[in-house]
C-alpha cells in the first residue's frame, strides 16, 4: 500500500468534506439571517402582548411605513372679521370689539392665538352633505378633513392636514345634531414646512407593543378595546422634565384610541402620551 497516496488522498477528502459542510453552514446562516415574521405572525404576537396587558385589538391595523418629517408651524393669525365673513355669509353688519366679533346670527370669539369659538343663533339648518357644508363655513375649510375615528352623537371633528396626513390635535370640533349646527372651535396653523429630513416611522405594531408595555392591566379602563390606529403628527406634549411644551414642532404619532382614552405614540422613538384632557 502507498502510503503516501492514501494519506494525500485522506487530506483531499477532509478538505473537500469541510468545504462541503462550510458551505452548508452558510446557507443555513444566510437563510437564518434572510428569515422575517410574516404579518400575519407579528400580529398574532402583537396581540397576544395586549391581550396579557388587559387589552383588545379590535381594528384593522395598517401596514403601511413611510419616511416622514417633522414639522414646524405657526399658529394662524387671522382677523376675526375674515373669520365671521366665512362663518356668516351674507351677514351685512358686522360689530367688533378687540377679541370678538358679532353678527346678526351668531358670534366670533377669540380663544387664544389661532384658536377661535363660532356660535350661531340660532343655530344654522345643515342638513344635507353636512360634512361639506360645514366646512364651507370654516375658515380655510379646505384644508381640513373629517377624522371619522373621533365623531360622536352631537360632535364632528375635522383635522387640518399636511401632505395628506391629519395634524391630530389642529382641529375643527363642531357641535352638530345631524340636522343643526350649532358652532365650532377652530384651531388653525399657518406656514407648516417640514423642519427636517423625512425619517422612516416605525410600524402600527412596533407602536401597539410599546404602548402595551407601558401599561398594566390596572391602568385600562372598562372599555379596553383598541378602535383606532392612524398614522399623522401631533405636538410634543411634554419635554423631558415633564413641563408642558409649546415648541411649535409637531411630530410624527401613531394615535391609538383605547375606548375613550386616546394615546399618541411618537413614530420615531415609540415613547408613549396620552392625549391632553
Amino acid at each position: 500500500m502507498n502510503w503516501e497516496t492514501t494519506k494525500t488522498w485522506l487530506i483531499v477528502s477532509f478538505l473537500l468534506l469541510d468545504l462541503f459542510l462550510g458551505w452548508q453552514w452558510f446557507e443555513n446562516r444566510q437563510e437564518m439571517l434572510s428569515y422575517t415574521e410574516t404579518n400575519a405572525d407579528l400580529l398574532a404576537n402583537t396581540k397576544t402582548l395586549l391581550a396579557n396587558h388587559g387589552l383588545t385589538l379590535d381594528t384593522a391595523v395598517p401596514t403601511s411605513e413611510p419616511s416622514l418629517p417633522t414639522l414646524k408651524g405657526q399658529f394662524a393669525k387671522v382677523s376675526l372679521t375674515r373669520v365671521a365673513h366665512v362663518a356668516f355669509p351674507g351677514a351685512g353688519r358686522l360689530n367688533a370689539t378687540a377679541d370678538a366679533i358679532s353678527a346678526p346670527s351668531g358670534s366670533v370669539h377669540l380663544v387664544a392665538p389661532g384658536n377661535w369659538e363660532v356660535t350661531y343663533t340660532p343655530p344654522r339648518a345643515v342638513s344635507v352633505h353636512p360634512e361639506d357644508t360645514i366646512l364651507k363655513l370654516v375658515w380655510q375649510g379646505q384644508n381640513y378633513r373629517l377624522d371619522q375615528d373621533l365623531n360622536t352623537t352631537g360632535a364632528m371633528v375635522f383635522d387640518q392636514t399636511y401632505d395628506g396626513y391629519p395634524i391630530f390635535d389642529v382641529t375643527v370640533d363642531a357641535s352638530y345634531d345631524g340636522a343643526h349646527l350649532f358652532g365650532y372651535t377652530e384651531t388653525e396653523l399657518s406656514n407648516i414646512a417640514a423642519a427636517s429630513d423625512p425619517k422612516p416611522v416605525i410600524s402600527a405594531l412596533d407602536a401597539l407593543d410599546s404602548l402595551a408595555n407601558s401599561m398594566d392591566k390596572s391602568s385600562v379602563g372598562t372599555d379596553n378595546r383598541i378602535h383606532s390606529v392612524r398614522l399623522g403628527y401631533a405636538e410634543k406634549l411634554t419635554n423631558a422634565l415633564g413641563i408642558a411644551s409649546a415648541s411649535n414642532y409637531w411630530f410624527p404619532v401613531w394615535r391609538v384610541a383605547v375606548g375613550t382614552t386616546v394615546y399618541y405614540i411618537n413614530a420615531f422613538s415609540g415613547e408613549v402620551e396620552p392625549a391632553p384632557e
